[in-house]
């Protein structure tokens, strides 16, 4: 499973997180979403957009023990149905997602410290 590193954050989509964040409560995340222009989520499903993981220092990840949302997005990601035309889920770090709202939305202040990102790069 790969992290999104390299294309921008669309932040018009549709986000739901999972982990917990050493800066900022569900809430609070929820309501930067909205600033944002987006719209939080609070369970995976076919049309959510964005799964942010937040404390990706777990060190169960190591022997692919991944939490429930994480599965789900793995499970939507590879369903296929020829029918059908899907978008897939992109999973993106705690650390990329402050980067990107930091990078886009300048004037936005945020008003705690960005989590810096756990275990290997």
């Amino acid at each position: 499973m790969s992290l999104l590193r390299s294309h921008a954050v669309n932040f018009k989509k549709t986000f739901c997180f999972t982990g917990a964040s050493k800066s900022y409560s569900r809430k609070e995340l929820h309501k930067l979403i909205q600033a944002v222009g987006g719209w939080p989520s609070d369970n995976v499903t076919a049309a959510l957009d964005y799964l942010v993981v937040c404390g990706m220092g777990n060190p169960n990840w190591a022997f692919s023990t991944y939490g429930r949302k994480i599965c789900e997005a793995i499970k939507f990601n590879a369903i296929s149905d020829p029918r059908r035309i899907r978008h897939k889920i992109i999973l993106i770090n705690e650390q990329r997602f402050f980067e990107e709202i930091k990078r886009q939305h300048p004037d936005l202040s945020l008003k705690k410290q960005i989590p810096a990102q756990e275990g290997p790069a």
